[in-house]
């Protein structure tokens, strides 16, 4: 798919049942004035303010929160991150102490508006590297933060309902600023005409539960924004930094794989949606995708693709659906269906991407085989969730005579969504479509408790790679990967690993290192200096055998990969 980037414009439509409201700025107003909202003496509503401060120490982001209080009346407020200093009342009559298990409470003298300050400065030092984003990233350039670490929240709305404003009026006027609620192009961009209403989408107003205001995304600074639609529905992609690739093909493969999950359920109910794309300060190695309301974040290494990162937001975006539009589900369902909520997700994220083609052929089966090997012993939700969806995929196939396959069970759960989502809901779904044994012997595998066979074939690959069962080498890079790359020393290095009989060393100097993750039988490469010359190392990754299934390519010639 091609996705067709335009300049910024107004983003006057509604958002729908998203509830985003654009509070608009009164004539005549310097763009450095404060958002009006309706609401703010509402006893359901909270407003945040935000500016940005440049020190000696860095960038700052001053916040200050407004909420109404009853004379006399104490709350409890919460602190989500250390990065958040010099908490303290901006209204008179108002006291902040300390409460009970590090939390603070409010009280004030007088009933109407309070008034808390706070600044929220990045708690760790450059260079930016994975996971230092999990933390709030203020810097002289952007800044990228989220609510549930930036946004000091009062405990008593729990996941009430309530109106949350934002004004973001005093950031730059050359920032763009990029939220789980809508976009806004640099104010300077509107130098011809002020009066323009884009002036006004720095005031944001979201109503609904605070879990949506605690998963929100909220970025600003030097981002380039390209607004898209898919199947008429707004995408706004928000980048920064310089690539190897354009923004417009990032735009497209962003694009090109939510409209493959989209179209899978037959559902584009999403009026807004948000990615966001910065690089870390590393030429190669790390990648971070996270979800968000109405959002989604990509951090790559600044020489690398973002290839990689499209399983994961396909994986998100899937998750809209399972389970959130399944039906009611409990906290204990929630964890009782962990292996079907993720595991399904991610062999259907890996499945569409792979054949929509972002995805090669070898990369998917390599995914698929990594976790056949770890099936019989693993207790992971993922691995064992993805190995029981592609058993049923191809058992529901194959008693249908290629009728039917887990589609129709996905479908079936989202149709009945009016029922509670629950384990037994699942097994009931199923029911119609395996027999009693196979019904038994899924109830043991979601149990943790059976292993599976693997189909003799994918389900959607033709002729391409059968299923072998053996003994398989397992992944070893034979050193402790993570320290040192962290380090950029090799550390941990074990006298009988590959590593070590490679050449490898504990304290040669790293330099760059490239494997895969998911197949042991290619290469891993390292490049280190040693002795003042920089040198290359190449093995291959064997660790211990296990006797497992795996897909092995056969030598047809007609191999081809079916359509759904």
């Amino acid at each position: 798919m091609t996705v067709v980037t335009r300049t910024v414009g107004v983003l006057s439509r509604s958002v729908g049942r998203a509830l985003l409201v654009v509070g608009f700025l009164v004539a005549g107003k310097s763009s450095f004035a404060q958002c009006l909202f309706e609401n703010v003496a509402s006893v359901e509503s909270v407003t945040y303010r935000f500016s940005t401060v440049k020190t000696p120490d860095g960038m700052l982001l001053k916040t200050q929160m407004t909420f109404p209080l009853l004379a006399g009346e104490s709350t409890e407020i919460n602190i989500p991150s250390p990065a958040i200093n010099d908490l303290h009342p901006d209204t008179v009559g108002t006291i902040i102490q300390d409460g009970p298990k590090g939390t603070k409470t409010i009280s004030s003298a007088t009933t109407g508006p309070v008034s808390l300050s706070y600044v929220i400065r990045s708690d760790w030092t450059r260079p930016l590297v994975n996971p230092k984003q999990q933390q709030p990233v203020v810097l002289p350039e952007y800044l990228e933060v989220t609510g549930d670490k930036a946004l000091v929240w009062l405990r008593k709305y729990g996941d009430a309902r309530l109106t949350v404003n934002f004004d973001w009026e005093q950031l730059p006027s050359t920032w763009a600023l990029a939220t789980s609620f809508g976009i806004a192009e640099p104010l300077q961009a509107n130098e011809v005409d002020r009066g323009k209403p884009t002036l006004a989408q720095r005031c944001q107003s979201r109503t609904g539960p605070w879990a949506d205001i605690n998963h929100a995304l909220f970025a600003a600074g030097d981002f380039r924004l390209h607004p898209f639609e898919i199947d008429g529905k707004s995408v706004v992609l928000a980048i920064r930094g310089t690539w190897t690739f354009s923004d417009k093909r990032a735009a497209d493969q962003i694009g090109s794989t939510i409209r493959l999950i989209r179209e899978f359920w037959q559902d584009s109910d999403f009026p807004f949606y948000l990615v966001t794309v910065q690089p870390f300060d590393q030429d190669h190695g790390s990648t971070d995708g996270t979800a968000f309301t109405n959002a989604f974040w990509m951090y790559v290494s600044r020489n690398d693709s973002i290839t990689p990162v499209l399983p994961l937001l396909a994986h998100e975006s899937f998750h809209a659906w399972n389970p959130l539009k399944m039906g009611a589900l409990s906290i204990t369902e929630y964890e009782r269906i962990k292996w079907f909520r993720e595991g399904f997700t991610q062999y259907y994220a890996d499945k569409l991407t792979f054949e929509g083609g972002v995805q090669s052929t070898s990369s998917y089966v390599a995914l698929l085989n990594r976790d056949l090997r770890a099936f019989s012993s693993s207790t992971s939700e993922y691995v064992r969730g993805r190995v029981i969806a592609l058993w049923l995929d191809a058992a529901i196939r194959q008693a249908s005579k290629g009728k039917h396959s887990l589609d129709a069970v996905m479908y079936r759960m989202v149709h009945d969504r009016q029922q509670p989502m629950t384990e037994q809901r699942i097994f009931d779904t199923l029911e119609p479509y395996i027999s009693e044994r196979l019904l038994v012997l899924l109830k043991q595998a979601a149990d943790q408790q059976g292993n599976l066979p693997a189909p003799a074939s994918i389900p959607g690959i033709k002729a391409c790679y059968t299923a072998v069962h053996g003994n398989f080498p397992t992944l070893d890079l034979g050193l402790n990967y993570g320290k040192s790359r962290s380090s950029k020393t090799i550390t941990g290095t074990k006298p009988d690993g590959p590593a070590y009989k490679a050449g490898l060393r504990d304290g040669q100097t790293w330099l760059a290192s490239s494997y895969d993750p998911d197949d042991p039988n290619h290469a891993a490469i390292f490049t280190i200096s040693t002795d003042g010359a920089e040198k290359q190392i190449s093995y291959k990754p064997l660790g211990p055998a296990v006797h497992a299934w795996q897909y092995l390519p056969t030598r047809d010639q007609t191999c081809s990969v079916q359509s759904r």
